[in-house]
């Protein structure tokens, strides 16, 4: 790309940000006559109504700067708020999370050891068959083959 052409970009932008002086905008348009697209560009932009022409003078900022103070406050108090309704959730689960927790436990055993109530079960029995169910053993296939042995 051409240095003149980004230098006078650069140019422009300083005209539109009112950096450039009478002169200097007065160079720039005699300048910007070698580059027909740039100089309608410049033009178009220099021909643009300034924002208070467009929307009139706005006025007291102060009743603003109240009016958004006001909604920040508003809206710190509704975190405060926020944050104690969190506090309050978190403690209750809490404890509804540990009392349910045992609760299950109960129910589980429970009904796990109400399965069958005519049969004793010792301790041994009952730790096997919770940590090997329904798994026979060498021990059990031992036993079957000596039953079958004994009959014969």
């Amino acid at each position: 790309m051409d240095n003149k052409r980004l230098e006078l970009e650069r140019k422009i932008i300083d005209a539109t940000e009112g950096l450039l002086s009478d002169e200097q905008i007065s160079l720039l348009k005699d300048e910007l006559s070698r580059y027909p697209d740039l100089q309608e560009g410049f033009l178009t932009i220099m021909n643009q109504p300034l924002s208070p022409d467009l929307y009139g003078e706005t006025g007291d900022s102060s009743r603003h700067q109240n009016q958004i103070s006001n909604i920040l406050n508003e809206i710190s108090e509704l975190d405060k708020a926020r944050e104690d309704f969190a506090e309050i959730t978190i403690h209750w689960f809490r404890r509804y999370a540990i009392a349910a927790s045992v609760a299950i436990l109960m129910l589980s055993s429970i009904f796990y050891l109400s399965v069958d109530l005519d049969v004793y079960y010792d301790d041994e029995f009952i730790i096997s068959d919770i940590f090997y169910p329904d798994q026979p053993g060498y021990a059990d296939d031992y036993l079957i083959y000596l039953d079958e042995i004994s009959n014969q």
